[in-house]
């Protein structure tokens, strides 16, 4: 079950348009469509994964999995800021999957989850976080 719930978040990275990650605004865009799909029809998927990653902390029989799964995420951000041409993309790929976690965790916890509006606010200013070439 948890090889087939990674490999599902994979590929919505994979769907991810071409030219994504070209400008600000197209990175803006690209993660502002991703949380509302994980956050939309991928919700109770994200969420599983959220709690997975947080018993993988108290319980390292999960973790190995888990972490493959994240260095690869952590890749595929490393890539795409390289791309943008963020300087020294590796650091800011870590930061950049955190800012993201933490968006999913807060728009998780809440019953009512989120709207577009603030998931494109929130996308915004994670790209605005990001070094600049």
């Amino acid at each position: 079950m948890l090889a087939r719930m990674l490999e599902q978040d994979e590929a919505s990275l994979e769907r991810l348009p071409q030219g994504a990650w070209h400008s600000p605004e197209e990175v803006a865009d690209a993660l502002a469509g991703l949380l509302g799909y994980w956050l939309g029809p991928a919700r109770t998927r994200t969420q599983a994964r959220m709690e997975l990653y947080l018993d993988a902390a108290r319980r390292a029989l999960l973790w190995g999995e888990l972490d493959v799964a994240g260095a690869r995420f952590l890749r595929k951000a490393e890539e795409g800021l390289r791309a943008a041409g963020v300087p020294d993309p590796v650091p800011a790929a870590r930061m950049f999957v955190a800012q993201i976690d933490g968006v999913l965790f807060d728009a998780l916890a809440r019953p009512d989850g989120v709207d577009g509006a603030w998931l494109r606010y929130t996308a915004e200013t994670i790209v605005r976080s990001l070094p600049r070439p």
